[in-house]
């Protein structure tokens, strides 16, 4: 098991590593189209390694991480709603501790059917 404070260190990393990312992705598409050049850029990604660790030590059976992270953009596209519990509640999963929470959660039981 890892801390709360190990856990965010690492998530912050992943999330400012896809920022980077994307900043520079935007930056070289921008030069592409002033330039009129087709100028590539290969970055190797390396996220998903991190991912894949982090759901194992935590045994993220349900991959709350890797959702969190790929179909929810580090919780830039959560919206109120889009998770819930078996009872309609809402299962709040915008910031790198809301998601500790749902895997802490889920892990003592006290979540245990959602709807995503």
């Amino acid at each position: 098991m890892i801390t709360f404070e190990e856990f965010n260190y690492y998530m912050t990393a992943i999330k400012d590593m896809g920022e980077l990312q994307d900043k520079l992705t935007e930056t070289v598409s921008e030069y592409n189209r002033k330039q009129n050049m087709c100028v590539c850029l290969v970055i190797p990604s390396q996220d998903y390694i991190i991912v894949n660790l982090i759901a194992k030590i935590l045994d993220d059976k349900n991959e709350w991480i890797s959702y969190w992270v790929y179909k929810l953009d580090c919780g830039k596209k959560y919206e109120d709603g889009t998770i819930t519990d078996k009872d309609g509640g809402i299962i709040k999963l915008k910031t790198i501790e809301d998601l500790w929470n749902l895997l802490i959660s889920e892990k003592s039981g006290l979540i245990k059917d959602w709807n995503r």
